[in-house]
């Protein structure tokens, strides 16, 4: 049976092995559980898995009027188009689509080929929610090819809000910066672009320095720089860290706010403090703040003993 007691992983060779021997032996009487094929759909990543999981399909097809939202679920998480193709070939509109079902799609990180299958269903316009937008905005390795397919889907109908592009600008894959600047191209003035948008962007540990300078440039003076985003940009523990607090005071000088709070999560930046710190004491070397800059150094060298 394709329960948990019939195999604990579902990998690979292994698992097209399995599942050979048991259709041949068992045939039309292997019961399919819903638990059992959610199972495989979770583990089967790798090319052997998805080809053990389109002969269970294509041998078991009719069992699958039982699937269920969970399975559908996790076949568009995991996600595989071909797999997908053969499902709505074999159902159509029998196969439930929901919003939980959408948002997993755009989670996953394998293969946006699964969203433009789902894309092409009649009646998931309605499922294209926030929810649906922030998971592919979020996407790591995914989010600029999804965001391109649901712009196209949907156009300026699109929900793109302050939690979307929060999600876009704390993204931290290769992408990120890619992604923000098709948000703007897209939207334009319409953008929001807010205090958390913009801390979440400093807090990048991997795409900060891009992002904040395309922020800088589309925004210019009018991007919020506070409190917060300075103490985001002090706490980032990523590469280029020193680099994005270096922007920072080149586009707002003595206007930035450094204060205790920011100086704190200096101190505590396992990483990249000493950098960032000198990065405070360049900044602020042209005003009177020589005293102030002691008092920074001791609190670091305090913090590090």
């Amino acid at each position: 049976m394709l329960r948990n007691g019939g195999y604990d992983r579902f990998d690979g060779y292994e698992a097209l092995r399995k599942i050979n021997l048991l259709l041949k032996s068992k045939g039309a009487n292997l019961p399919i559980t819903t638990e059992g094929l959610v199972m495989a759909i979770r583990g089967g990543v790798d090319g052997e898995g998805k080809r053990a999981i389109e002969l269970l399909l294509q041998q078991k097809g009719d069992e699958l009027l039982r699937l269920t939202e969970e399975a559908v679920t996790a076949l568009a998480q995991n996600g595989w188009r071909k797999v997908i193709e053969i499902i709505f070939k074999r159902l159509g509109g029998k196969v439930p689509i929901t919003e939980g079902v959408m948002a997993a799609a755009t989670g996953n990180e394998y293969d946006a080929g699964v969203m433009e299958v789902l894309l092409e269903q009649k009646g998931v316009e309605l499922l294209v929610t926030e929810r649906v937008v922030t998971a592919a905005a979020g996407n790591g390795s995914g989010a600029k090819e999804l965001m391109e397919l649901l712009f196209k889907k949907k156009g300026d109908k699109l929900p793109i809000t302050e939690r979307v592009v929060t999600a876009a600008a704390g993204n931290e894959g290769i992408y990120s910066a890619e992604v923000m600047e098709l948000l703007f191209k897209e939207k334009g003035d319409k953008l929001p672009i807010t205090e958390r948008v913009v801390t979440a962007a400093a807090g990048n540990e991997s795409g900060a320095k891009d992002l904040m300078e395309l922020l800088f440039e589309e925004k210019g003076d009018k991007l919020p720089i506070t409190e917060r985003v300075v103490t985001a940009a002090a706490g980032n523990e990523g590469l280029w860290s020193a680099e994005v607090m270096e922007l920072l005071f080149k586009k707002k000088g003595s206007k930035l706010p450094i204060t205790e709070r920011v100086v704190a999560a200096v101190a505590g930046n396992r990483f990249r403090s000493w950098q960032l710190m000198e990065a405070l004491l360049e900044g602020r070397a042209e005003g009177k703040r020589n005293k102030e800059s002691e008092q920074w150094t001791a609190i670091l060298k305090a913090s590090n003993d």
